[in-house]
């Protein structure tokens, strides 16, 4: 029902996320009531560290915006897709932060002065991992207020997601209360341990029989290392009768509590992460959760060892700014800066290191401002080079001028370059016929054909063999004779090309601003499929032998089977991914808004490392 957006406030440097409603139900009156409770739920929680907030409403121009806060990070189900299961420890952990969280929502006072919110869909897809390792439950669309009555859910069936749901809630919505939101955390932590939920089936028929009147085997038949306190523990939660299940979540984390230290006290030491204190299951080369080196885990240390633990980082932060202090007084200012970048990130309260790092930023700005000035190619006005794919060149003035041909007002793609010919588009001031592409002689800039559209050209052709020229522009992709700018067929694309096509075993794939990806014969321009994802494509896809990447604006990759376009696996993404991928020896590379650049297995899209950029 809903679609989730990320946004920057400018003035505090803080992400939010910001939930609205999908363009096609703003004008459902249903729809947008539901949206309003949702949102007076949501603001009513406060702030619990493993509860996700809800910072403000606002409608503006009848479009519905609940800013949310910005959990930086993976979910629950995007971990254990990756983990499959994760160790017994790490969900020991995250199973006691979500109770913590569960327990806060249950103790709420409502304005009649009732006690709790009820969640009802509560599973791994609404828990998110923070980069700390923090969990936080989310998404309370289906939220009921105690005493409350909804017109648009109350009697509803099975609201929520059947294999988490509880047997009350499948029969009747609005009958479900803290013993249900139990039943659903009692299932999501099966799914931790064991690596599946505890009812499964093919249809929907079958998962809601076996909700109903089917027992889930113990965890312990599934995954060994599951003690049988842990087996009590669970099947209790996913009780049929409520009555026998735990009251409530106070009684759920006293319970899991001492598993815990048990657990604790059993054989092996867990790798775990040094940011975020994650506990992997698999052996990675970095942390699934926040990409941080992972080490063996320490053994438990007295209080007298922690105290002299927490001083290792002041001393670290000291030995990084001694450093620095060095590079600065040899001029040496970008080093200077990174050490007391590092330097600040351990010791954030040491005023002085705080300081030196305020001057030293200081110096190097004016250092830069006295330098000499690098100059740009930057794309003439209108011209939008983070869709287009440019980028802008660094070059050393002088420059000499070999030739200079007029083509448009405006080039925004970058042009192509094959059989001794320049093949380039852009914008002209013409009504009607706005595009222009001109095919040029390499060596002098001679105009050997020119072809029109209706459309502007804004992303770079491809080029076949040196004898077809694919050329998308706005709606449309045209096949064209290299030779004489003759088209050989044209057809409708259905929304605007930001990225270029490409070639790839005589099938031309084609990626456009309504979330579609077009596989066509390079022949004829027939429809092989076409894949249709939830945001606009802004990039081109990325091919290698039998698959197919790309990026779009719902924060997800997608990888493709090249002759079927069946979906093989996605990746999510903290922001939009509006450039192409790279495909690299078996690696994708992925850059996206949320600064990030993301290094996946190409076959799989497991995640090798990312980084973080500053901007």
């Amino acid at each position: 029902m809903g679609i989730v957006l990320v946004v920057l406030d400018e003035l505090t440097q803080h992400k939010f996320a910001i939930k609205t409603l999908k363009p096609e139900l703003l004008d459902n009156p249903a729809a947008l009531d539901r949206f309003r409770q949702e949102a007076r739920t949501w603001l009513g929680l406060g702030h619990h560290p493993n509860l996700v907030f809800a910072a403000v409403y606002r409608e503006v121009d009848g479009v519905p915006l609940l800013f949310i806060e910005y959990v930086d990070g993976v979910s629950l189900a995007e971990l254990l897709r990756v983990e499959r299961l994760l160790c017994l420890p790490q969900a020991l952990d995250f199973a006691l932060q979500i109770c913590e969280g569960m327990e806060h929502l249950h103790s709420l006072r409502t304005p009649q002065g009732e006690e709790g919110v009820i969640h009802r869909d509560l599973k791994p897809a609404n828990v998110l991992i923070d980069r700390r390792g923090v969990a936080k439950v989310t998404d309370f669309g289906l939220a009921k207020i105690h005493g409350e009555l909804a017109a648009f859910a109350e009697g509803r069936r099975g609201l929520g997601t059947y294999s988490y749901m509880p047997p009350e809630q499948v029969l009747d919505a609005a009958s479900a209360d803290r013993r249900s939101d139990v039943y659903s955390f009692g299932a999501t932590l099966y799914h931790m341990v064991t690596g599946r939920a505890p009812v499964e089936g093919e249809t929907t028929s079958a998962i809601i029989a076996s909700v109903l009147r089917g027992n889930p085997p113990p965890p312990s038949s599934i995954n060994p290392e599951v003690p049988t306190a842990l087996d009590e523990i669970i099947l209790r939660c996913l009780a049929r009768q409520r009555d026998e299940r735990f009251a409530s979540f106070a009684e759920v984390k006293q319970a899991l509590s001492q598993v815990r230290l048990e657990a604790e006290r059993g054989p092996g030491v867990p790798r775990r992460c040094s940011l975020c204190g994650y506990m992997p299951r698999l052996h990675y080369d970095a942390c699934p959760v926040c990409a941080g080196r992972l080490a063996l885990a320490e053994p438990a240390v007295s209080s007298e060892a922690e105290e002299r633990k927490a001083v290792a980082p002041a001393e670290a932060a000291a030995e990084l700014a001694a450093r620095a202090l060095e590079h600065r007084q040899a001029g040496r200012l970008d080093q200077a800066l990174a050490l007391l970048r590092q330097a600040a990130n351990l010791a954030p309260e040491d005023a002085s290191i705080s300081r030196a790092l305020d001057e030293t930023a200081l110096l190097a700005a004016r250092h830069q401002a006295r330098g000499p000035q690098k100059h740009y190619n930057w794309p003439a006005e209108g011209g939008n080079f983070n869709r287009a794919g440019f980028t802008p060149e660094v070059v050393a003035p002088p420059l000499r001028v070999v030739w200079a041909t007029p083509v448009a007002d405006w080039i925004a793609a970058p042009p192509v370059v094959a059989n001794g010919r320049v093949y380039v588009g852009g914008y002209v001031e013409e009504a009607g016929r706005y595009g222009r592409m001109c095919a040029l002689q390499l060596s002098d800039g001679t105009l050997l054909w020119e072809l029109r559209a209706q459309k502007e050209f804004v992303a770079a052709a491809c080029v076949v063999g040196g004898r077809v020229l694919f050329v998308p522009s706005g709606p449309r992709l045209a096949a064209v004779d290299c030779e004489s700018g003759r088209p050989l067929w044209e057809v409708e694309i259905g929304a605007d090309v930001f990225g270029s096509p490409i070639n790839v075993q005589n099938v031309v794939l084609v990626a456009s601003a309504n979330g579609d990806v077009l596989a066509l014969g390079a022949q004829t321009g027939q429809r092989v499929w076409k894949f249709t994802a939830d945001g606009p494509i802004l990039g081109g896809p990325t091919a290698s032998e039998d698959m197919v990447w790309v990026g779009s604006s719902d924060h997800r990759v997608y990888a493709l089977e090249l002759h079927s376009g069946k979906v093989l696996w996605t990746y999510v993404t903290g922001g939009e991914v509006q450039v192409p991928c790279a495909y690299v020896r078996g690696s994708l590379l992925v850059a996206s808004l949320d600064h990030r650049v993301h290094c996946l297995h190409a076959l799989d899209g497991r995640r090798r490392w990312e980084f973080r950029t500053d901007g």
